[in-house]
């Protein structure tokens, strides 16, 4: 009756007046409408600076194994939840998709409780997680609706690794790089953390490495990064680095314990300009000491460890070292590691292999004043 009626008005109508109608009726009402959506980008690199914080919304484990440089992690789904959804997924994808968002939602409540809570109207994260799809995406919707700036990497993670695969190797090509090198004990690393508080432009692969890349470099309690998160401290680095200005490091070999450095950068340090490091090698037992105090912590792991060069200098010298270290007799100890190992090493390394050598400065001690001369030498030498 009603259609009927409507029917009929619209025949009694002017054409001009129908006509008025249909031009001026409202929309169907959308409520979403008006309500602020995340941004979605595809290019990250060049507005890194632009974002307050950059958070991984994917599980612990994931985020262990790499993640993007200066990422906190806020997992939507934790690793016991993820893998109880994903095996629900498997036989009811409706439930799993509503307890999914049950979980999801809990989360995200505590994260607002807690992380994002006195965050300024202007807060702008760039939120990604696997490869920009729900998990990314459910938190991020909640941070656009209250209104913080929210922006979503297309693509997630799995974006974000493809390009740094491809563009590593230009990335490591665009600089020029200056090598502090030296026998063991030299402090070298040490000098290079100075250099750097003092605008020099460092890379320090052991940092990123977690290993200082001796036999006895390990670090107790705290095992090594995995080769992807390694790649993504130096990627970080390389992008936060002026090309224009020369990097500075320590020599290394390929491997680092047991991560690999990029055969990119094994290329550009074998024609890099050498400053090399004179200490007395009382200064350098002296700092090993200092240096390695908590591997002397524990005897037998530090035996075990000194085993491992029986192949270098032979079993004999090793029971010798194993009986300085039950007697805590570490000078002596470390005056045998250098003069039958590890100065050998250098001395070989020196005379077959380096090509570029800029100077060579002797460091009388490595007390804070001639460290201190030492990096005002360097500087004077320019790139």
């Amino acid at each position: 009756m009603a259609l009927r009626s409507a029917t009929a008005l619209s025949r009694r109508l002017s054409p001009r007046r129908r006509r008025h109608m249909c031009t001026t009726a409202k929309p169907p009402l959308n409520i979403l409408s008006g309500f602020p959506v995340p941004r979605v980008i595809s290019d990250y690199s060049t507005q890194l600076r632009e974002f307050d914080e950059i958070i991984d919304a994917r599980s612990p484990s994931e985020f262990a194994e790499d993640h993007l440089p200066a990422a906190i992690n806020l997992p939507v789904l934790d690793d016991k939840e993820r893998e109880i959804i994903g095996t629900l997924h498997k036989d009811n994808r409706l439930q799993a998709r509503i307890d999914g968002a049950a979980l999801i939602s809990k989360n995200i409540s505590r994260f607002l409780e807690n992380h994002f809570r006195k965050k300024p109207a202007d807060y702008k994260p760039l939120v990604y997680c696997w490869r920009g799809g729900q998990r990314s995406q459910s938190l991020a919707l909640i941070l656009a609706r209250i209104g913080f700036k929210t922006v979503v990497l297309d693509g997630g993670y799995r974006s974000y690794r493809r390009d740094l695969v491809a563009n590593m190797p230009n990335k490591i090509n665009q600089f020029n790089y200056n090598i502090l090198r030296g026998p063991s004990g030299t402090s070298k690393t040490k000098i290079l953390r100075e250099m750097s508080q003092r605008g020099f432009q460092v890379l320090d692969l052991e940092a990123m490495a977690n290993h200082k890349g001796s036999v006895l470099g390990s670090m107790p309690n705290d095992p090594q990064p995995s080769q992807k998160l390694f790649e993504s401290r130096l990627y970080g680095q390389l992008q936060r680095f002026d090309p224009k200005l020369p990097i500075w490091l320590e020599g290394e070999g390929s491997k680092i314990g047991a991560i690999s450095v990029p055969l990119e950068l094994i290329q550009k340090l074998r024609n890099a300009q050498t400053i090399l490091l004179d200490v007395p090698k009382s200064e350098r037992i002296k700092f090993i000491i200092e240096d390695y105090n908590y591997v002397m912590k524990d005897k037998q792991e530090l035996k075990a460890t000194l085993g491992k060069l029986a192949r270098f200098v032979g079993n004999e010298l090793v029971a010798q070292m194993h009986e300085l270290v039950d007697q805590e007799r570490w000078e002596q100890l470390v005056e045998i590691l250098l003069e039958k190992h590890y100065d050998p090493l250098s001395k070989k390394f020196l005379e077959t292999r380096l090509t570029n050598l800029r100077a060579t400065i002797h460091v009388p001690t490595l007390a804070s004043r001639d460290v201190d001369q030492l990096i005002e030498k360097v500087r004077g030498l320019g790139s």
